[in-house]
């Protein structure tokens, strides 16, 4: 996708975690151990197949429903079970914020969107996020 179209996208990144067997979640909430961990997108909007018009979603409940469904669907292929940890604020610029996380956590990437991270980085992550998608909104509204 060219970078061009690539702003033209708005939407959510979120972080689930897999938990591994053995290592229990407080471990990991403590910050004791690194566990494999998605950062994705969600985009704001889909297209009905019946109308072929946008139908776009910004309140809260239906982000966190279309990023529920996309966990499932990843559930299904994984033995560990996913939990949802974040999700961002609405981003005028979607890709750009999961890019930029994606680059500061690039020496814990394991393979695709997953990266082998501690429960203290996501939470980094996250002060990460309102950091990145705040610049991006106000850089895509002063433009």
């Amino acid at each position: 996708m060219s970078k061009s179209i690539q702003h033209l996208i708005p939407g959510f990144v979120y972080v689930c975690h897999s938990e591994e067997s053995g290592s229990g979640w407080t471990d990991w909430d403590r910050g004791k151990v690194s566990e494999p961990c998605k950062i994705g997108i969600i985009q704001a909007y889909t297209i009905s197949s019946s109308t072929g018009f946008f139908n776009s979603f910004t309140n809260q409940a239906a982000v966190l429903f279309k990023v529920q469904k996309r966990i499932n669907v990843l559930q299904i292929g994984n033995s560990n079970y996913l939990q949802i940890r974040l999700v961002s604020g609405m981003s005028n610029n979607v890709y750009v914020v999961e890019n930029n996380i994606q680059k500061k956590y690039k020496k814990y990437h394991i393979r695709g969107e997953w990266y082998n991270l501690s429960s203290r980085q996501v939470q980094n992550i996250s002060k990460l996020m309102e950091v990145l998608t705040k610049k991006q909104n106000h850089y895509n509204v002063a433009k």
